[in-house]
């Protein structure tokens, strides 16, 4: 008698794909357990600094609110922490605890302006720019009398000189308060200069404002007006419009004017309205052919700040 094998033949495919398939995820289970020990160490490790930054915290904490300087409080703090982990090496236990400029940034974000001034002060000493102008911006917000005035002036001033351009227009501000004497005024001008040639926004603006007035000047203005509403400054933006609108130190331009209007209008950095943005684009679009319009408003739309 014949026995016809052509119909188990049909099927070997299908089984061989079947084993292949059992083999592959027999294969990724082994590797899986392979890999939960490696899983388990990362996530007992990820408990563990939770854990060690929690008492970092706690400690440091604790040692400033009891007078401690911050280089005190920290060395006792790893001191804490190397004796709940004697595995952890004073450097270790050292990088777990924040910087005395990243701990003055916390309390100056939640309001605890007096606790700010305190750490701010120590980086500032050592010359951290960043900490001698957010020292000198605290000091200047709360100056109560001249001292106050002399000290926020001097720690901005030192900022300003190591190159921070944020410290450099607050310095500039403070400089050409109401009633300055001319010096002042003058070294004022110095200070937006650095700003704005360090491509500062609002350097740049600031700087534009004060040549503004000066028919001499004024090229330079629209420049940094320019140059200031491209990096998204919005009271730029504004300044340049009007600027456009008037045909001062440009070629009248409505079109123009009336895209920075709507740019300024739009608010697209988020940050706060411009009502008088708002009336001015609506007024001069009012004016505007559809056309000229349409185009004004597109190129609003597809406008995008200056990336550094």
């Amino acid at each position: 008698m014949t026995i016809d094998l052509s119909q188990d033949k049909r099927w070997r495919p299908a089984a061989s794909m079947v084993l292949a398939a059992i083999a592959s995820a027999l294969a990724l289970a082994a590797l899986l357990i392979a890999s939960l020990p490696a899983w388990l160490r990362r996530l007992w490790q990820a408990r563990r600094d939770g854990a060690i930054l929690d008492l970092a915290e706690h400690e440091l904490d604790s040692g400033l609110a009891s007078g401690l300087a911050y280089a005190a409080a920290a060395r006792k703090a790893a001191d804490a922490l190397r004796r709940r982990w004697p595995a952890l090496s004073e450097p270790i236990a050292r990088s777990y605890l924040p910087s005395e400029r990243a701990l003055a940034e916390r309390r100056e974000a939640v309001g605890d302006r007096a606790g700010a001034i305190a750490l701010y002060r120590g980086s500032a000493a050592r010359a951290d720019r960043i900490a001698q102008w957010r020292l000198g911006e605290l000091l200047a917000d709360s100056a109560e009398g001249d001292a106050d005035r002399a000290a926020a002036e001097g720690w901005l001033r030192a900022a300003a000189q190591g190159g921070k351009p944020e410290a450099q227009l607050r310095l500039a501000t403070l400089l050409d308060a109401p009633g300055a004497p001319e010096a002042a005024r003058a070294e004022a001008i110095s200070w937006l200069r650095a700003a704005a040639d360090r491509d500062h926004p609002a350097g740049q603006r600031e700087l534009g404002r004060r040549l503004e007035s000066d028919p001499a000047t004024l090229a330079r203005a629209v420049r940094l007006y320019r140059a200031a509403a491209e990096g998204g400054d919005r009271p730029a933006q504004l300044a340049l419009a009007a600027l456009y609108e008037s045909g001062r130190g440009v070629a009248k331009d409505p079109v123009a004017a009336c895209a920075w209007y709507a740019i300024a209008a739009e608010d697209p950095l988020k940050v706060g309205d411009l009502p008088e943005a708002a009336r001015r684009r609506d007024a001069l679009a009012a004016r505007l052919d559809p056309k000229d319009r349409a185009l004004a408003l597109k190129a609003a739309r597809r406008w995008a700040p200056r990336k550094d």
